[in-house]
């Protein structure tokens, strides 16, 4: 007998059930963030009234760019907000990730702005980001300051990708879970302004913009992120230090310490974590990827040629004496240890591996961040089925019980954690708790 698929409400109200010990909230965030989520026309004018997706690193679209037809790439935001409805939800921010497949739609209905899925059903009321005053400035070249340093986290990290490119992709190493390159190289054959390595001068213009002249009535910046891909020497060196560090040297002599400096970079030895301590990075971000050993040489095949997995772990456990303990916060790409041909087959395993990680990390001070994983169609993984939602659900209550296990500070500049409290977009491991 065939068995029926269930209907996205039915399905997430079965997880309400089964996993009473996890907001509604989480539940409902990591299922949009499975599929994305399409906007009706309707819906799709008044997001553009509030601040549009600024392509602040990857494309984080389920589709290419090229294909989106209702000028999404323009009017749709980074994130929105979702409340209320039939669920009680509480304030959730969520990624807005573009799919034309996804039972998710954001719509007009009775003059509101809904989350829903199939047949209409309600999920919750939806609003879109404000546009920070910051955002009508532009330089003498036409160049945005938003192009240069938007905001995420519903305006309150400012998020810099410095290099909109990755050298790994020179080797054919790159990441398989990453479009950074192919991600620019599409927006810039549409036409869009995309600026591929930013000045230093205009980094610190905006900086200032947002944090020395940030109006009253605007909701506080509390920490800015700086990333961008690996840079290498001609040798096949990591030579991320002395590129990011004259950023960040600038940057601080600008505004001044009074805000978490964040900088995404690769593992470094002891005198590269030093010179990056010592040029005012705070918290430091030497993002792992995926645990499993095999799948870390699958899945990263210049992190493991270039340094190697085992090193990296022993150099961002190192991190902590240097950043001090919760610091020094590696990504994880949640769900990514499920792809197809690599991965997992089965949930239970993947949770285990990556708990694993988890655990480990935690144990030596390390807070390791779980973002859900995009399949984005440019990447060496585009065309990846969807990875089945109780494995985002546990893998968010087994980072908030290890988290509360090894007595963690929370994530530097990320504000509150809780359902209702956090503004993190990524995932929902923030909107655990009570």
């Amino acid at each position: 007998m065939e068995v029926k698929e269930l209907q996205r409400t039915q399905e997430l109200e079965k997880f309400f059930g089964d996993y009473a010990d996890v907001p509604r909230e989480v539940i409902v965030k990591e299922d949009a963030l499975r599929f994305g989520v399409k906007f009706s026309r309707e819906a799709l004018e008044r997001a553009s009234e509030g601040r549009a997706r600024s392509y602040y690193i990857f494309s984080y679209d389920k589709m290419e760019s090229a294909e989106l037809e209702q000028g999404e790439s323009l009017k749709a935001p980074d994130e929105f907000m979702v409340e209320g409805g039939p669920y009680e939800l509480r304030k959730t921010n969520i990624r807005a990730s573009i799919s034309y497949e996804s039972p998710y739609v954001i719509d007009v209905v009775d003059n509101e702005t809904w989350l829903t899925s199939e047949h209409n059903a309600k999920i919750g009321k939806v609003s879109f980001p404000p546009v920070p005053k910051y955002y009508k400035k532009k330089f003498d070249d036409g160049t945005s300051y938003a192009e240069i340093v938007p905001v995420v986290g519903w305006g309150t990290r400012a998020f810099c990708t410095i290099l909109r490119k990755c050298a790994l992709w020179n080797f054919d190493l790159q990441c398989k879970f990453c479009d950074l390159n192919a991600n620019y190289d599409a927006l810039k054959q549409q036409g869009r302004s995309y600026t591929l390595k930013k000045s230093i001068e205009q980094v610190v213009e905006v900086m200032k913009a947002i944090f020395l002249e940030q109006p009253d009535d605007e909701s506080r910046r509390y920490t800015y992120i700086l990333s961008g891909g690996s840079v290498m020497s001609g040798k096949g060196v990591y030579a991320d230090v002395k590129f990011y560090t004259d950023y960040v040297k600038a940057i601080k002599d600008a505004i001044g310490n009074r805000w978490i400096c964040h900088l995404q970079a690769a593992a470094l030895d002891r005198e590269g974590l030093e010179r990056m301590k010592d040029a005012g990075v705070d918290c430091y971000h030497p993002n792992f990827e995926v645990w499993d050993a095999n799948l870390f040489k699958a899945l990263c095949p210049g992190k493991e040629k270039f340094i190697g997995r085992d090193e990296w772990i022993k150099r961002t456990i190192e991190a902590v004496d240097v950043f001090g303990e919760g610091w020094v916060t590696p990504a994880f790409v949640a769900g990514v240890e499920m792809c197809r041909p690599y991965g997992f087959k089965d949930v239970d395993e993947a949770i285990h591996s990556t708990t694993e990680g988890l655990d480990f990390l935690m144990s030596h001070g390390v807070l390791p961040r779980a973002d859900h994983w995009c399949v984005e169609p440019l990447s060496a993984l585009g065309g990846n089925p969807t990875v089945p939602l109780r494995y985002f659900v546990e893998l968010d209550r087994a980072w908030y019980r290890l988290w509360e296990k090894h007595k963690l500070p929370q994530i530097p500049g990320y504000r509150d954690m809780g359902p209702g409290k956090s503004v993190y977009q990524q995932s929902a491991i923030l909107d655990m708790g009570c």
